[in-house]
């Protein structure tokens, strides 16, 4: 259970970056000086696509894991 609720989580971050919240991009945004929100989140894209495929990758792999603890 702790493992799921982690990946969850870890998955779940990334929805700080999307609209129409998206308080760590105005954020980030608001830090660097970007005036538009859609140039840190284009930055971003590639980084969260790698995010999420760790997050998918280690939920589908979560009882083998689970079962090295």
């Amino acid at each position: 259970t702790v493992f799921t609720i982690a990946a969850l989580s870890y998955i779940a971050s990334l929805g700080d970056m999307m609209p129409p919240t998206a308080l760590a991009g105005l954020f980030a945004a608001k830090v660097t000086g970007v005036d538009n929100y859609v140039k840190v989140l284009k930055r971003c894209l590639i980084p969260m696509a790698v995010m999420l495929g760790y997050g998918l990758i280690f939920i589908y792999f979560l009882k083998t894991i689970a079962g090295l603890f």
